[in-house]
């Protein structure tokens, strides 16, 4: 017997084959194939793990591990089965010789080719005896976040179906560094997986942790700043605890908030036209506004943090923005409280940050909109957004008024 699953699916008519190293398997792949079973009427999905592929530089679990993690995936999917055809193979593992292996296993049945568009354009060029392929499969193509095909021909021998879905952005490498960073992949990995992965230490060693990013942070700031990092590092730890908000989330916002301070103002529009970062005209004529943008750049390319709310927690700490997130209350607030901070009404502002947060914000924007309008600065209207959104949200209640 080549493969259980294969057994499993000989009676199929219209089968959907989903490859690849699955290093972890994700929510949206599953999404994927249960879209293609119910919108082609597949019989089923095989999800085809890869042993050795081609165009893979770098795989971080090895086979055994990634088989049992999609196994897991799919235990309870109806439709969905692991297979372990590519993994039972010698050597590079090539789609064209898995797609003669299933056509002498099933000749009488069609197989559908589930992919990105992204894989779609390479397979033209990249595949071994794309040819060949183009007649023993069709395909189902899902859009892909971040790649643009628009303009790009398509072999005319391939027969393609658009999928019309739109897509998530998850990724497996994304994952990864989240899981070696212990930020939260819960709305992006079965339960099992994630219990696997844990069980199996996997991952660990993926990127930069949370101890190593402190020591990288030392060096690219002043001690000074370090320790006022530090000091947030500490503070909004408490305040995610009061709300519930997510701890490492919270912790990886805080102690990056700041690691563009060490940058010069020249550093700063080289590193902005390096990233495509184009500041507003209050921002271009108020440095010291630039380094939360940069730091979201900063916190993504060398730490490597792909979580978009701890990104944005960095990006919006110093104006804030209208209908900000919990965490980003929390890091602005964090940063105008930590114990260090010494001016006029902050004891009254750390006792109400731990009461109501959105009173804290109102009560600090208020502060520094007075403090910038007293020293001729200008104010960013961002702020000004932060400010109001939360009084309408309060709809103009006299707590906020009264206090």
């Amino acid at each position: 017997m080549l493969d259980q699953a294969l057994d499993a699916v000989r009676s199929s008519k219209r089968l959907g084959l989903m490859g690849g190293t699955f290093d972890p398997i994700h929510n949206e792949h599953i999404a994927l194939a249960r879209y293609a079973l119910e919108q082609y009427s597949l019989d089923a999905v095989l999800f085809l793990v890869a042993g050795d592929p081609p165009h893979k530089l770098r795989i971080s679990a090895n086979e055994q591990h990634r088989f049992e993690m999609t196994r897991l995936a799919l235990s309870n999917e109806n439709g969905m089965l692991a297979s372990e055809i590519e993994l039972n193979r010698n050597g590079t593992t090539y789609t064209v010789d898995t797609l003669n292996l299933l056509k002498r296993e099933l000749p009488q049945t069609e197989l559908f080719y589930i992919v990105g568009e992204d894989t779609l354009i390479a397979l033209q060029t990249g595949w071994k005896n794309v040819d060949e392929v183009y007649g023993l499969t069709s395909f189902i193509s899902f859009e892909r976040t971040g790649f643009d095909s628009h303009g790009v021909a398509i072999d005319p021998r391939m027969r393609v179906d658009y999928a019309k879905k739109e897509p998530s952005g998850m990724s497996s490498s994304s994952i990864r560094k989240k899981i070696a960073q212990g930020l939260p992949v819960d709305a992006e990995l079965p339960a099992s997986v994630f219990d696997y992965i844990k069980a199996n230490n996997l991952y660990s060693n993926e990127c930069m942790t949370y101890e190593e990013a402190k020591d990288a942070l030392y060096g690219m700031i002043s001690e000074k700043r370090y320790l006022h990092s530090m000091l947030v590092v500490q503070t909004a730890e408490l305040l995610a605890q009061q709300y519930g908000e997510n701890i490492a989330r919270t912790r990886w916002a805080a102690l990056l908030h700041d690691c563009a301070k060490g940058l010069s103002s020249e550093e700063s529009i080289a590193m902005a036209s390096s990233f495509g970062i184009e500041f507003d005209e209050v921002t271009r004529n108020e440095p010291s506004l630039m380094h939360a943008p940069l730091g979201a750049v900063l916190a993504k390319e060398v730490f490597l943090i792909d979580d978009e709310d701890v990104l944005s927690a960095i990006r919006w700490h110093t104006t804030g923005r209208a209908n900000m997130t919990l965490l980003e209350k929390i890091i602005y607030v964090a940063d105008a409280i930590e114990p260090n901070r010494d001016y006029e009404g902050v004891l009254d502002l750390r006792r109400v940050a731990f009461q109501d947060i959105d009173k804290a914000m109102l009560d600090y924007i208020n502060c520094s909109i007075e403090y910038i309008i007293n020293r001729g600065r200008l104010l960013h209207g961002n702020t000004v957004d932060a400010r109001n959104y939360i009084v309408l949200k309060s709809g103009k209640n006299q707590k906020f008024m009264e206090d």
